[in-house]
């Protein structure tokens, strides 16, 4: 609207000019402070178009899956459960192109699907984008890596049989070995199931 009206008396001081060549001084002297509000409203639109939209129209990136997950080789599972809850990775698109990665991806997911089994919805963790200072943040963190570390602990009692190791050598959970032996002793239950 206040672009319609610059323009209008734009228009209107040239078609003066045209007519009137002696007042040319006196319109020149008009166009100074008109030329100044033009460099003013010109600095007002460039702001304007510099301001991120309010973050309810902004739109959300997809979360990705961390370079650190991209292989499982070596990956804790109580590891692979914090990343999960940290980044969001339910979210994250399926990765096409790199096999590896695409299997890795699905390890993940597996193993976020049996640690959920294992937590009740009082322990589920609120996302962590919803922290909003770094108090809140490093709770956060603390509370979720204590309860990935439980979890970890309650599934390797499970697929162990509550059998005790010897502490001579501390068995590390990695994720793949923990998914494999999980869906093996699944897949041993459903088989005895259907017989009895």
């Amino acid at each position: 609207m206040l672009v319609g009206h610059v323009l209008d008396l734009t228009t209107e001081i040239r078609a003066l000019k045209a007519q009137n060549g002696h007042l040319t001084t006196t319109i020149e002297a008009l166009q100074q402070p008109l030329a100044r509000f033009h460099r003013t409203l010109g600095v007002a639109r460039a702001d304007e178009q510099q301001q991120p939209p309010p973050t309810s129209l902004r739109l959300n990136q997809l979360p990705k899956l961390p370079k650190n997950l991209r292989t499982m080789k070596g990956v804790r599972f109580a590891d692979c459960i914090y990343q999960c809850f940290w980044e969001d990775l339910e979210k994250v698109p399926r990765v096409k192109g790199s096999k590896s990665v695409s299997n890795a991806q699905s390890e993940c997911m597996k193993a976020f699907g049996i640690a959920k089994q294992y937590i009740s919805k009082d322990e589920m963790p609120r996302p962590y984008a919803s922290m909003r200072n770094e108090d809140e943040q490093l709770a956060w963190s603390t509370h979720v890596r204590a309860l990935a570390e439980s979890v970890e602990a309650r599934v390797i009692k499970d697929l162990t049989g509550g059998a005790d190791r010897p502490k001579k050598r501390k068995r590390t959970a990695f994720v793949s070995a923990t998914i494999c032996e999980h869906y093996k002793q699944s897949k041993a239950r459903k088989a005895k199931n259907t017989v009895n």
